[in-house]
């Protein structure tokens, strides 16, 4: 018995950015819920639009098995079994669908109601339909129909009935103006914006990256083509970007030579008698904005960037961490630090630090706060700064995101690492430190950060040591050993899911943190070489094997080797190339010798194999058992050097 299924819930205006996260992360719940039932399907799929969230699972059935199992008290009824499957197959969606919401890993949701759960805006209509029959469910306290409503603003939220699951995609875009699936959307987008740009010039184009967001915002999309006045194409191109495309939802159209045009893509949610309306009413806002912006850019003008500097005592950075003037202050100590650590000019780092909040008080930033970094950086390369100056004024907010890019040059490194690691100790100071559940200062990913730089610029700096260097910069604060211990403590827990990511296991990570005075950048690679040491299965069996015989014996920690009394062959090799090893091993682990730190290793669990196999280790003679006993504590001590042994156990 296969049924078709359809799920949609209707809601306020959904924000554009977060609506293909919520229904992926939905649909991934449906898809394990139903597993979980035992429920089979020929296919499943997922549709959005501004307000809608829509699942399709179409040919749904039971496994055999699971059937077999759960009608075997009916005997010679066919009719009553299907009634009673179709009734049992009800009931699970009901519950898979519950489940589903209820997991939904959502970061902007509320409760709207009285029910218990959450969701990211109040929900107007629920569709929920098996074949031709409704499914009785509530989500939010509302009950489900078995119809759903037309668009709202060009055919005021008609009711749709269906008389199907199946005949859903087709009659709510052929009487309800909607089209539910957001590929068809982009499609028909792009052929329109084609056709548009066609009539204006054939060598003109948009970005195309920059349609799924808007695609987002409509249930019927339309095209207009609008222009502002050619006077402010001299305005930074990001701002006129920023205002065309981040505040008013439209696309920004460029020359072959990538350069903008006047003209820019509306896409409008309805389909208009009056176009040129809506058009004017885009192009009005958009000129407005832009004439603000050639004001404020005047007006900043003025004065010089660096004049901002004593003015930052006045603004708050945190209640209990001061002002921004006192966090430059901060970043400056910091990074001059760093920089003797990275090489680099320590003049160009001062300068750099003292600039890098002094955007935050232009009228440009107040009034587009997104701009701060880059504002600065303009007006720096206007007053004639270094250029690697101007670019770590923008730079030092990098990487903006979990993956996206980091900063160019090492003086932007410099301040970028030392803003971050003074947000985090403050934060951990004052006991603000992040959890599980939140974490509203970005900790996390500004930890994520500092290290990516590390390792992506192969900067070799000892991150205990940074921690350090900010805990004395707040020197206004009596920091105790404990919390240095704890950021020491989150930074690893980072490093290790960084880390995981490049596929090395978890013992491996460990040890190398253990080992690699964390250092990023030879914590990665002390993992790759040991990952790909191909003996480490004797090296453990060896470091078990000497743990076992030694642990049985204690007290010998003033108990030194003595050399006079080791009278057999094997035993004076393998005290010998210990020697060697103990001699050379700091300057091998310098070097990244890991060719002869690995030769050695080979050798000694050789030598000390051999050992066990001729020698009795417990011989008669007290001296010489516990001198036997302490070589091998000697061996294990070396190989702990390299690898973290009980990582590995």
């Amino acid at each position: 018995m296969k049924k078709n299924f359809i799920l949609e819930i209707i809601t306020e205006e959904l924000p554009p950015r977060n609506i293909i996260i919520v229904i992926k992360s939905f649909y991934k719940n449906i898809v394990n819920e139903l597993r979980k039932k035992f429920i089979k399907y020929n296919k499943i799929k997922w549709y959005t639009t501004s307000r809608r969230l829509s699942i399709e699972i179409n040919r749904i059935k039971y496994e055999k098995k699971h059937i077999l199992k759960y009608t075997k008290k009916i005997k010679n009824n066919n009719l009553e079994k299907k009634r009673k499957i179709f009734v049992k197959m009800q009931n699970d969606l009901k519950i898979i669908i519950f489940n589903s919401i209820k997991k939904l890993n959502l970061v902007k949701s509320m409760h709207w109601n009285d029910s218990k759960i959450k969701f990211i805006r109040p929900i107007r209509n629920v569709l929920c339909m098996l074949d031709d029959k409704k499914v009785d469910i509530k989500i939010l306290n509302v009950k489900s129909k078995s119809y759903t409503l037309s668009h709202f603003f060009m055919k005021n939220n008609k009711k749709i009935y269906l008389n199907n699951a199946n005949e859903y995609k087709k009659k709510i875009k052929k009487y309800g103006k909607v089209i539910i699936d957001a590929k068809e959307r982009k499609k028909k987008i792009l052929t329109e914006i084609k056709k548009k740009i066609k009539k204006i010039d054939i060598n003109l184009s948009i970005k195309k990256k920059n349609i799924e967001e808007i695609n987002n915002t409509v249930e019927w999309p339309k095209i207009y083509i609008g222009k502002f006045r050619s006077k402010f194409l001299k305005i930074y191109k990001k701002l006129i970007k920023y205002v065309v495309e981040t505040i008013q939802k439209c696309l920004m159209i460029y020359s072959k030579f990538n350069n903008i045009k006047k003209y820019f893509i509306i896409i409008s949610n309805i389909s208009s008698k009056n176009p040129s309306r809506i058009i004017l009413e885009n192009q009005n806002v958009i000129n407005e904005r832009l004439r603000d912006i050639i004001f404020f850019l005047k007006l900043d003008n003025k004065k010089k960037l660096i004049n901002n500097l004593k003015k930052l005592k006045k603004y708050i950075f945190h209640k209990k961490l001061g002002t921004f003037f006192e966090k430059t202050i901060r970043i400056k100590k910091v990074s001059c630090w760093i920089s003797k650590k990275i090489k680099i000019k320590k003049k160009d780092v001062i300068k750099a630090s003292l600039l890098s909040k002094c955007d935050l008080l232009t009228n440009m930033v107040f009034e587009f706060p997104e701009m701060q970094g880059y504002i600065g950086m303009k007006y720096a390369m206007k007053e004639n700064e270094k250029k690697k100056i101007a670019y770590s004024i923008k730079e030092q907010y990098y990487p903006l995101f979990y993956n996206s890019k980091i900063p160019k040059y090492k003086i932007s490194c410099a301040i970028s690492i030392a803003d971050k690691i003074d947000t985090i100790t403050g934060l951990f100071i004052v006991g603000e430190k992040p959890n599980s559940k939140n974490d509203p200062f970005y900790i996390r990913k500004s930890t994520i950060g500092i290290i990516r730089i590390l390792l992506e610029k192969k900067l070799i700096i000892n991150i205990v040591k940074l921690i350090k260097k900010s805990i004395f910069s707040y020197s206004k604060y009596k920091t105790k050993m404990y919390i240095r211990k704890k950021i020491i403590k989150y930074f690893k827990k980072r490093m290790l899911s960084i880390l995981k990511k490049h596929n090395f296991k978890k013992c491996f990570i460990l040890s190398s943190i253990k080992t690699c005075k964390m250092i990023p950048i030879i914590i990665y690679k002390n993992t790759l070489e040991i990952s790909n040491y191909k003996n480490i299965e004797i090296l453990k069996n060896t470091y078990k094997r000497i743990k076992n015989i030694t642990s049985k014996i204690k007290n010998l920690k003033n108990t030194k080797i003595n050399k006079n009394i080791i009278n057999n062959k094997i035993e004076k090799k393998l005290y010998s190339i210990l020697k060697i090893f103990e001699k050379k091993t700091k300057n091998m682990i310098k070097d990244f010798n890991y060719k002869n730190i690995f030769y050695y290793i080979n050798v000694i669990c050789k030598i000390t194999n051999l050992l066990f196999k001729k020698i009795f280790i417990n011989d008669k003679n007290k001296k010489i058992r516990i001198n036997r006993i302490l070589i091998l504590k000697k061996v294990n001590k070396q190989f702990n050097k390299i690898i973290i042994m009980k990582y590995f156990l």
